[in-house]
């Protein structure tokens, strides 16, 4: 302990000491200095890294890493005597300082000495962190703090790993856990004496004991009716699992998210929202923060923030470029852009037949090509969606769906989990485009086959749920019910068709299909809060992408966590130039009649302060005035009785989404003046609350909530309108004058 704690002591001040050296270094006269700092500053950042885990290495990793701080301070010294000379000496002196030295020896120059030992610390650094040990070990720390907080029944497991010959009624629970965690299930069998001794030893010092402050602070925050989650350890130990009890406990897995999120999303566009839309969002701080609610900065902006956000280096074994690993890399760091040249990568050899095999090793059998193109063809449709390529989305999960099966789908076909997740990916993606139709007919697909596979579980539950909504917003499924009666040629509807999916389907199928939905929407409740969706774990594994693509249970992100069906309908209308929200919007959104100033409503003088902007020019100038710097801006919008509906696309945590917002005209019963007030953002397609982390604890994201996220945009409207419709009147009074 004595020695962990000096080793602790001795790594901190050397990055303390790294620090020094890179101010120094970047503040130096010298160019060949100033060349060293970002080396330096890179040095102290792996030394950091290192610090924080060094209570948790082994002790031949402590060895290991005396060593190096030791050579770290050695080249550190020498650099600092180095630049302390430079600085007394005279500007000539200098000159010849660096005519001399620099170039003398290059081999044995401070910067060749930086740069290797950068290089060994950060290979040290990847070796350690990126050993199957140390997952276990952050999986099983994991565990730890869930247990003490209460999250997990802890007895019934502990006690079949107290006594000798029981423990194996408990490993199958175990190996879910840690698989649950990101540890393969070839790891976890490795490390299976380890983590058998780690339980143990766990619960006979008493370290599995809830924390009892903890629990207690938790259930007086809601002050509600507990939740008791049941723990997938109790339900396994109790009996022997088998390959089919795993294979169909998808139900159970739903039972553990009793979540509460909503799942709103928003209209058709014809500008969808990718991450770099709606330039004119600026952060209030100079710094750029996972949870901003401005869009994302230019690409090498984003590169840097990334850099500055996972601090750790990049593991040198990304340079073999092994399409597993640099796809798995990119995802967890949310850099969807550079995670879908791997993809495709992989799509197309499992396409051709190739074989690729991941780094790390799994034991699973290579997977078919088939299974494989689909989960490949189902992640690059959620990369799509998460960056508001809404339309390349739509094609991508339908192109899972085997065509040839959708000919022969009969009613009541089990489809595996990869179609149903592809399904109600699909429906939602059809929704944000504004193609109520189809989505309802994704949906209804989803559901039949999640009732046949299931039956009334959750997870049909929360499809039909999205169904009744979709019934009863827009009367969905009895338009898409009429629309298939219109086509009796067994193929669906011709090109002008509002409904364009599953066009091998024949038609009474998809009939069929809608009319069981109409059945269960009258005849079964829905049992629980529809608030949120369950949430998801987004981080994806190597070995996850091999288990998936064998056994389709295992498929990741079977739904959209974010996803709020109820604000997606509700924009949609806002935004619709039709009566019905079961047509489709044209481009744009100012078809129609537009505001009539008969319309616009009167305040009154006491609450002239509520007005964000008001003028005297007239209520024709006023509304040609917002209609064109909207325009201007490239922002969306919908005139509805008195008020703009304005749609903003936004990113946050790097997933696109769109929110509403609504700006009020009114005027004011003297001196024919009219104004402007920014009502807060309504509808949100996708919610980020609670602020769950959408890759870990260390994500970067400052917690901030949807409402305060909502009051930011709403300022930035305002601010932007404020603007251009003062340089409008200026430019109005000027042309008068003139």
């Amino acid at each position: 302990m004595e020695s962990s704690t000096q080793m602790t002591r001795d790594t901190s001040e050397m990055v303390d000491f790294a620090v020094k050296i890179y101010r120094q270094c970047r503040d130096s006269p010298g160019q060949h200095y100033k060349t060293m700092a970002p080396e330096a500053r890179q040095l102290a950042n792996t030394l950091l890294d290192l610090n924080d885990i060094s209570p948790r290495l082994s002790p031949t990793d402590q060895e290991a890493l005396a060593i190096l701080v030791q050579e770290c301070s050695s080249v550190l010294l020498d650099l600092s005597t180095a630049l302390k000379e430079y600085r007394n000496l005279s500007l000539q002196s200098r000159r010849t300082w660096e005519r001399m030295d620099w170039g003398h020896n290059p081999s044995l120059s401070l910067q060749a000495r930086l740069t290797t030992i950068l290089t060994h610390v950060a290979s040290f650094y990847a070796s350690v962190t990126g050993s199957p040990r140390w997952r276990v070990d952050e999986a099983l720390a994991l565990l730890l703090e869930d247990y003490r907080a209460g999250h997990r029944e802890t007895n019934s497991v502990f006690s079949c790993v107290n006594y000798e010959g029981e423990e194996d009624a408990a490993w199958p629970a175990i190996v879910a856990e840690l698989r649950d965690l990101g540890v393969s299930d070839g790891d976890v069998e490795e490390d299976r004496e380890y983590i058998t001794e780690w339980f143990v030893r766990a619960t006979n010092e008493g370290l599995l004991q809830e924390d009892e402050a903890e629990v207690q602070k938790d259930g007086d925050c809601n002050g509600a009716e507990e939740v008791v989650k049941p723990s997938l350890l109790q339900s396994i130990c109790s009996t022997t699992a088998t390959p089919e009890d795993v294979s169909t406990s998808t139900s159970d897995e739903y039972k553990t998210h009793t979540g509460t999120g909503n799942r709103f999303l928003m209209p058709p566009s014809s500008r969808c929202p990718t991450l770099a839309s709606n330039s004119w969002l600026t952060t209030s701080s100079s710094n750029t923060s996972l949870s901003s609610y401005s869009t994302q900065p230019p690409p090498s902006q984003q590169q840097q923030h990334q850099q500055d956000c996972h601090q750790a280096p990049i593991k040198d074994s990304l340079q073999s470029h092994n399409p597993y690993q640099e796809f798995v890399h990119h995802w967890n760091a949310r850099a969807w852009s550079l995670a879908e040249p791997p993809l495709k990568h992989l799509l197309q050899a499992a396409s051709t037949g190739e074989s690729l095999s991941p780094s790390s090793a799994t034991g699973v059998a290579t997977p078919k090509p088939l299974s494989t193109s689909r989960l490949f063809t189902h992640l690059l449709g959620v990369l799509a969606s998460f960056q508001g390529h809404f339309f390349r989305a739509k094609k991508l999960f339908a192109a899972v769906h085997d065509a040839k099966q959708l000919q022969s789908y009969g009613f009541g076909y089990k489809m595996d989990d990869g179609d149903i997740a592809a399904a109600r990916w699909l429906g939602d993606t059809c929704l944000l485009l504004n193609e109520p139709l189809n989505a309802g007919l994704a949906w209804a697909a989803a559901l039949d086959a999640s009732l046949a596979r299931y039956g009334r579980g959750e997870q049909a539950m929360r499809v039909l749920d999205d169904l009744r909504v979709l019934e009863a917003k827009l009367r969905g499924l009895t338009a898409l019910k009429s629309e298939c009666s219109h086509y009796t040629n067994g193929n669906g509807g011709g090109r002008g068709s509002r409904l364009d999916l599953f066009r091998t389907m024949a038609v009474n199928v998809k009939a069929r299909l809608v009319t069981s939905a109409l059945r269960h929407i009258k005849h079964v409740s829905i049992p629980y809060s529809r608030e949120r969706r369950p949430e998801q774990n987004l981080v994806l594994t190597e070995d996850q992408l091999v288990y998936a693509a064998s056994l389709p249970a295992y498929w990741p992100l079977k739904w959209d966590p974010f996803f709020r069906t109820v604000d997606t309908l509700a924009l949609n209308t806002g935004l619709d130039t039709r009566s019905s929200s079961v047509w489709r919007t044209k481009r744009g959104f100012r078809e129609g009649e537009g505001i009539e100033i008969s319309t616009i409503k009167a305040v009154a003088l006491k609450n002239e302060k509520k007005l964000d902007y008001a003028t005297e020019m007239g209520p024709s100038w006023l509304l040609e005035a917002l209609r064109r710097g909207l325009e201007r801006h490239g922002l969306e919008f919908r005139e509805r009785g008195s008020d703009f509906l304005v749609r903003v696309g936004q990113a946050r945590n790097r997933i696109a989404y769109y929110e509403g917002v609504a700006i009020k005209v009114r005027r004011l019963p003297m001196r024919r003046i009219y104004g402007i007030r920014i009502d807060e953002s309504s509808h949100l397609t996708r919610c980020f609350e609670p602020a769950f982390r959408v890759l870990n604890d260390d994500d970067g994201s400052d917690g901030e909530s949807d409402a305060h996220r909502k009051g930011k945009v709403c300022d930035e409207i305002r601010n932007l309108a404020k603007d251009f419709l003062a340089d409008a009147e200026k430019d109005a009074e000027a042309a008068a004058v003139r």
